[in-house]
């Protein structure tokens, strides 16, 4: 067993790769290393087909918010508010590995419902 230290700045997302050489009896093994400072890592289709919209009739559209990083990360969504669009929520925090969606239509993203 042994240790290797590794110092790195928390505030950059820099992924750290390195090998690691192993040498013994005139055999070497070479061992990649990489170390990944955590991240938040949200992601969502940015495409939204509204389909046929017919004038005067409302039509919405649920989008699937996922963080796949290591660590808790804050959304907050901006339009052009002159926009006939609304959009709830416009803002959140997604803990890592969770994903949020309004299920129920009240605005609201309920956890992994």
């Amino acid at each position: 067993e042994f240790h290797l230290p590794a110092d790195h700045d928390p505030t950059k997302t820099t992924i750290y790769n390195d090998t690691l050489t192993v040498k013994c009896e005139g055999t070497s093994i070479v061992v990649p290393l990489t170390a990944l400072v955590p991240a938040p890592d949200i992601q969502f289709d940015s495409f939204a087909n509204l389909g046929f919209c017919v004038p005067e009739v409302p039509v919405s559209k649920q989008v699937v918010l996922v963080n796949s990083g290591t660590r808790e990360g804050s959304f907050n969504i901006t339009w052009d508010e002159k926009l006939p669009i609304k959009i709830t929520p416009s803002s959140g925090t997604l803990a890592p590995g969770r994903r949020h969606i309004d299920l129920d239509g009240d605005g609201r993203m309920e956890g992994d419902e």
